[in-house]
């Protein structure tokens, strides 16, 4: 079953990965990798990585905690309903803090960039702001559905936003703001399925929840908040230093970020939805031993796979990007950039795809959200340093840069789960010696 389930949700993951890079296929023939990409990607930076940054922390802190309560209906109904009130408050915080962002995202920007007067850069940045407040709800809808073993349905609802954005570029105005329309829209229809496909839950009438539990779960999310932080934070440092290396470098960055992307999610996004509950499993049921087998044996799987695909893409990187973008408004200069990139990124890829399993399963220990915000922190420092060191380098200096941020990024943690593994299990042990003693 679970077999089945992985290789359903690969395949949805590959239909996703489809649709995205359909996207950029037309955004690159339509806009090439110039001035008008580079203030769309400007504008979305910031927002939509707070906005992952939300949904990846309440989906590795929720998970775990939906998997300890999926007995209990009256428990899991009652903090599903506290979290849907006060993410949606968030959310539309969220919303209207794009009118002020309007002010300090310009900011950020050299004063001799072209960005700051680009066409249409400030109905860009609110899109942004929306998009990302909806997604941030959205989100709690996607971990409801793989927490109750429904990763199918949770994978669905990440189809709509690039498929509607789609069909906005094909049928809509050239303007670049059709793009994030295209994907507010997909958005709003995402968010709408899951509060349908989730009714039951969410129009539950059991009594409030317990306010101290509830506290409890929402403080370890403001560190799980920092701790997510590097699989987002890459986009803002882009946004930083991207106009600094001369106009088309954010677009190209974009670019190979999405191939990364798409390419990675080909690999690990059946395994992590799937498995994260059974990492949960094991370490509740199997304790430390069958806990970390169970780690080793996904990490070799997917570490295998992804040197596999990384050292056929080395290979193959020229004539991939000449075939998906070299058409269109896309220029030979803009290839040769986005293969520089790309090259440069393969080895952080291989370590980032491996770091994507190996922190859900360490997010299944308890006590360890605080470890792992620092090394996010030590990620964000690294990418960000290196990246300035390097800005005399081109674009490559980029690529390097996420390679050796990622690389640090998976030592630290490998380190992080056998330190705390063992005293998880004693944890557990103490725990359970005091329950007996007191009986």
């Amino acid at each position: 079953m679970t077999l089945t389930s992985i290789m359903l949700v690969t395949g949805l993951s590959i239909a996703a990965s489809g649709i995205g890079f359909v996207l950029q296929i037309l955004l690159a023939a339509r806009y090439g990798a110039g001035l008008p990409i580079d203030s769309y990607l400007f504008s979305i930076s910031v927002p939509l990585f707070l906005a992952a940054l939300g949904s990846a922390a309440l989906s590795y802190s929720l998970v775990p905690a939906l998997v300890e309560v999926e007995l209990d209906h009256v428990a899991r109904a009652m903090l599903l309903r506290q979290l849907r009130a006060r993410v949606g408050l968030i959310a539309v915080c969220f919303v209207a803090f794009g009118f002020p962002a309007l002010w300090f995202q310009r900011l950020s920007l050299p004063a001799t960039s072209v960005l700051r007067d680009a066409p249409m850069l400030s109905s860009l940045i609110i899109l942004g702001w929306c998009i990302g407040g909806i997604q941030i709800f959205t989100s709690l809808f996607t971990i409801e559905l793989n927490a109750a073993r429904r990763p199918i349905t949770a994978a669905c609802l990440a189809l709509p936003p690039n498929l509607i954005a789609i069909l906005s570029v094909l049928l809509g105005p050239p303007r670049i703001t059709t793009v994030p329309a295209g994907v507010l829209c997909g958005t709003i229809f995402s968010l709408i399925a899951g509060v349908l496909l989730t009714r039951g839950a969410f129009f539950s009438k059991h009594g409030k929840a317990r306010p101290a539990a509830s506290a409890v779960r929402l403080a370890k999310i403001g560190w799980t908040l920092l701790a997510m932080s590097c699989f987002s934070i890459y986009a803002v440092v882009d946004a930083f230093w991207g106009p600094r290396a001369g106009v088309g470098t954010l677009a190209s960055l974009g670019y190979a970020q999405r191939l990364i992307v798409g390419i990675g999610s080909l690999v690990v996004a059946g395994p992590s939805a799937v498995l994260t509950p059974r990492f949960a499993i094991r370490l509740r049921d199997g304790g430390r031993s069958a806990f970390l087998r169970e780690v080793a044996r996904t990490m070799v799987l997917i570490g295998v796979i992804t040197a596999c695909a990384a050292a056929i893409l080395m290979v193959l990187a020229t004539p991939l990007i000449k075939i998906a973008f070299g058409r269109g408004a896309f220029l030979e200069a803009d290839i040769i950039r986005v293969t520089q990139i790309f090259r440069a990124m393969l080895p952080g890829f291989c370590a980032m795809l491996i770091s994507v399993v190996l922190t859900r399963a360490i997010f299944c220990l308890k006590s360890i959200e605080r470890a792992m915000a620092f090394t996010s922190i030590i990620w964000a420092m690294i990418y960000f340093a290196s990246c300035g060191i390097m800005l005399s380098w081109g674009s490559i200096g980029f690529g390097i840069s996420y390679s050796l941020a990622w690389i640090s990024y998976l030592v630290i943690a490998l380190f992080i789960l056998y330190r705390y593994a063992p005293r998880h299990e004693l944890f557990l042990r103490s725990d359970a010696i005091q329950r007996k003693s007191f009986s």
